[in-house]
């Protein structure tokens, strides 16, 4: 979405980011600020906090604004990156892996081609709740932390076991390359 909007997108991460900081620091309140992964491009995995960031995409670049923004104009924050998060959300609201691949084989809509040699540390929600608030909790100041799940996993083998969890079909998985 970003990439076909970005003026959009600019907007929301970038300027909206400057806006909420702005109010935060007038009232003398410590800023969380909440990124992503996608601030690295993914050639040299596993990242740390530490890592350069290199996005690829409006998203990620528009997020990296955010993060400079804060970290050249804030005396009080905490950016805390998530990678791909999953749980249950609004129907309203987007969908994440576990969400959409449950309805397409809840309805036996489409065989899904997932891929099985790239690599992800999904994170379920409540757990980047809590770390989040671990964050917060333990008052450091101008930090960046990166938060992932423990398990670093293939979307494919993902699939299969969102598939067994619910009862689905992994026949209607198939394993392909990033490449396809």
């Amino acid at each position: 979405y970003c990439d076909k909007h970005p003026e959009e997108a600019h907007l929301t991460n970038v300027v909206g980011t400057q806006n909420v900081a702005e109010i935060t620091a007038k009232h003398g309140a410590h800023f969380i600020f909440i990124t992503t992964n996608g601030v690295y491009d993914g050639k040299k995995p596993p990242y740390n906090e530490a890592s350069e960031v290199n996005p690829i995409d409006v998203y990620g670049k528009t997020k990296v604004a955010g993060e400079e923004f804060v970290r050249s104009n804030l005396e009080k924050y905490t950016i805390i990156r998530l990678i791909t998060m999953y749980g249950w959300n609004n129907p309203s609201e987007r969908q994440n892996p576990v969400t959409w691949q449950n309805q397409i084989l809840g309805e036996n809509k489409l065989p899904i081609n997932m891929v099985n040699d790239m690599y992800n540390n999904f994170l379920f929600a409540e757990e980047a709740a809590e770390a989040i608030l671990r964050a917060v909790e333990s008052g450091l100041n101008k930090e960046t932390f990166n938060i992932a799940g423990s398990d670093c996993i293939s979307r494919y083998d993902f699939s299969l076991a969102i598939a067994k969890t619910f009862g689905h079909d992994a026949a209607m998985i198939t394993p392909v390359p990033l490449s396809f």
